[in-house]
C-alpha cells in the first residue's frame, strides 16, 4: 500500500482569506453571548432560571461529627455551628423545570457568618448533566456525578449513593414515623444556604473566580413533613469522601415533600477582592485536599476546583496516551456556519466543518470517548478550529473543558468501533442515536506529517460562566489551545459517510451535510498545553 497525499483538497492556509462576507452578519454577536444562559450557545446545557421544583423529596439525616475535622473543611469567614452538626441528604426532584428528573445526595454544615445562622455546601453527587452544569457554574453548588437513590421499602424511608459503582453511603429512617408543623418544616427549607464557588483561570495558575455565593429557597409549599429516628453509614473513597466527616451520633432524620423555587444568588465574600489575605500565596502550589485547611484562606485558595474535599479534575495540564481520532470533514450551508460561530471569528471560505470522535487516556483524568464539532475560522488572519459543540461519555473531562478552556461540551455516549472492513462512530444522547459516521478501514495509508498537520491546529472555544446574581456574565472570554509534543503513530484516509438525526438538545444535524469529504483515522500521543484568552467580550 503506497502513501499519497489525503490533504488534496484539505491544505492548511498561512494567509487571510475574507471568508463568506455576505453570511458574516449572521454570526452570533457579543450582545447575544452577554445575554445567554450558558454555552454551548447554539443549545444551551440549562435556561434562565429562577427554577422551580416540585414535588421535590427530602430525606436529611443529621449527626454530630469530630468538631477538628469540621473545622477544617468549613471555609473562612465561615464558622461551623457549636454544635458540630452535619445534615447528611438524599433528595428526588422528579420535575425540575429546566433540568428535568434526577435524584441528589450530599453534605450541607450548619455554620454563622456575621452573628447570622447559614448553612454551608460541602458536597454533592447527583446523575444528571444540566443541573451538574448550571448547579456549579451558576451558584458555585460543588456538584459531581453520582448515582444516588431515594426509595421507600415497607417500613423503611432508604438513601443510597454509589459512585464509580461503589456503594459509598446508606441512611435509613422510619417512614412517616412522627409529624411535624408545616411551620417548622418550612423553616428549615428556607433556611439561607451558601456554596464556595471556584472557577480556574485558562492557564491553571490562579482562579478567575473565588467566592461565597448565598441563596435563599422561595415560593415554599410544604406537602408532607415527618421526623424519626435514623441511621446513617459511609463507607472511604477518595473521590467522593463522605467519611471525611465522621459520623459521632445520628440525631435523627427528616422525609419532608414540598414545591419550591431555587433564584439567584448574591456574592457575599469574594476572596479575590481581599489580596492581603493571599498576597505571599504560591497559586503553583497544589497540595492534595486532605492536607489541606480550608478554615485558612491562603489553603483554600489553593484548591483546584470544586469541591474542595475533592476536585472534579486535577491540574490542568493533560497527556493523552493512546489517543485514537476518527475525523470526518464535509461541506455544510454558509449561512448555517456563520450562524454558529461567534463575532470577530471569521467564517471558512470552503464551507467546511469538521466533527472529531476521539478515544484516548488523559492523565488527571480518565479513559473517555468524545465527540466533537469544529468550523474552520480565522482570527487576525490566523487559522483555527472553533468548536461548535461537543459530547463525551466522562463527567470529569466534562466539567474541567467548560470551567477552564470553555468547550461547550455536553454528556454523551460517542464510540469508535471497527466492525470487519468499516471503522464507524456513533453518538448518543439521552439513549437516542443522532449521528452515525463510516469509513473504509485503513483504505489509504497517509503520510505522518500532514496528520500532524491537523492535530497541531489551534483550538478555539467560547468561555461562557455566568454570575451568580441575576442578569450578569462573570467570564466571556474566547479561550484558545494547542496541542503539544505530538508523535503519530499511524494515520490512513478515505472515503466517509455522515448519517444525523434532529435532536434539540444535540443539534449535530444543525449544521447539515452537503458534501462528504474525505476523512481521516489518526493514532497518536501528544500534550495539551495551557489556555490563553484570545479575546475577552466584557472588555469590548
Amino acid at each position: 500500500m503506497s502513501k499519497r497525499s489525503c490533504l488534496s483538497l484539505f491544505s492548511l492556509p498561512h494567509f487571510f482569506f475574507s471568508g463568506n462576507q455576505a453570511y458574516l452578519s449572521h454570526r452570533i454577536t457579543p450582545s447575544k453571548i452577554l445575554h445567554s444562559s450558558s454555552t454551548p450557545i447554539i443549545s444551551p446545557s440549562y435556561p434562565f432560571g429562577p427554577y422551580r421544583f416540585i414535588n421535590r423529596e427530602f430525606l436529611i439525616i443529621s449527626y454530630e461529627t469530630d468538631p477538628e475535622a469540621l473545622r477544617k473543611v468549613v471555609p473562612s469567614p465561615l464558622k461551623p455551628s457549636k454544635e458540630n452538626i452535619v445534615n447528611y441528604e438524599w433528595i428526588n426532584m422528579p420535575d425540575s423545570y429546566g433540568f428535568g428528573s434526577y435524584s441528589e445526595s450530599g453534605a450541607v454544615i450548619p455554620c454563622e457568618y456575621n452573628g447570622e445562622s447559614i448553612n454551608f455546601v460541602l458536597q454533592m453527587f447527583l446523575d444528571n448533566e444540566p443541573p451538574i452544569a448550571a448547579g456549579r457554574e451558576i451558584w458555585g453548588f460543588p456538584k459531581k456525578f453520582g448515582k444516588p437513590k431515594l426509595f421507600t421499602k415497607t417500613d423503611t424511608l432508604i438513601g443510597k449513593l454509589t459512585y464509580s459503582g461503589e456503594e459509598i453511603a446508606m441512611g435509613t429512617m422510619n417512614y412517616k414515623f412522627k409529624k411535624i408543623s408545616e411551620v417548622e418544616a418550612k423553616k428549615s427549607m428556607a433556611k439561607k444556604q451558601c456554596n464556595f464557588k471556584l472557577i480556574p483561570g485558562p492557564d491553571g495558575k490562579k482562579p478567575d473566580i473565588a467566592q461565597l455565593v448565598s441563596y435563599n429557597m422561595e415560593d415554599i409549599i410544604i406537602k408532607e413533613a415527618w421526623e424519626g429516628p435514623a441511621r446513617l453509614n459511609f463507607r472511604a473513597h477518595v473521590n467522593a469522601p463522605t467519611f471525611r466527616l465522621p459520623i459521632k451520633r445520628v440525631l435523627g432524620g427528616k422525609h419532608i415533600i414540598a414545591d419550591m423555587t431555587l433564584p439567584y444568588g448574591k456574592i457575599f465574600y469574594d476572596y479575590l477582592k481581599h489580596p492581603e489575605e493571599y498576597k505571599n500565596l504560591d497559586w503553583s502550589d497544589k497540595q492534595h485536599p486532605s492536607k489541606l485547611d480550608f478554615s485558612r484562606i491562603p489553603d483554600l485558595l489553593k484548591s483546584r476546583c470544586m469541591p474542595i474535599l475533592a476536585p472534579s479534575y486535577g491540574a490542568v495540564s493533560f497527556q493523552y496516551k493512546k489517543l485514537e481520532q476518527m475525523i470526518f470533514r464535509y461541506k455544510s450551508d454558509p449561512e448555517s456556519i456563520a450562524r454558529s460561530i461567534p463575532e470577530p471569528l471569521i467564517p471558512n471560505e470552503n464551507n467546511e466543518v469538521f466533527i472529531i470522535f476521539t478515544k484516548t487516556e488523559a492523565t488527571g483524568l480518565s479513559e473517555y470517548n468524545k465527540c466533537e464539532m469544529f468550523v474552520p475560522v480565522y482570527f487576525n488572519g490566523k487559522y483555527m478550529f472553533f468548536g461548535v459543540q461537543g459530547y463525551v461519555d466522562c463527567s470529569a473531562t466534562r466539567t474541567v473543558g467548560r470551567e477552564v478552556y470553555g468547550v461547550p461540551a455536553k454528556f454523551g455516549y460517542p464510540k469508535i468501533e471497527t466492525r470487519k472492513d468499516t471503522i464507524v462512530s456513533t453518538l448518543k444522547y439521552n439513549e437516542e442515536e443522532i449521528m452515525m459516521g463510516t469509513m473504509t478501514y485503513h483504505q489509504k495509508i497517509m503520510d505522518k506529517k500532514e496528520a500532524e498537520k491537523i492535530l497541531k491546529v489551534p483550538i478555539v472555544h467560547l468561555k461562557l460562566i455566568p454570575s451568580a446574581e441575576q442578569g450578569k456574565v462573570d467570564i466571556a472570554q474566547l479561550i484558545v489551545v494547542q496541542h503539544e509534543d505530538i508523535v503519530v503513530d499511524s494515520a490512513f484516509c478515505g472515503e466517509t459517510k455522515i448519517e444525523m438525526k434532529e435532536h434539540v438538545n444535540a443539534p449535530m444535524a444543525d449544521l447539515k451535510v452537503r458534501e462528504n469529504l474525505e476523512g481521516f483515522t489518526i493514532k497518536a500521543q501528544m500534550n495539551l498545553s495551557h489556555g490563553e484568552i484570545l479575546h475577552d467580550y466584557k472588555k469590548e
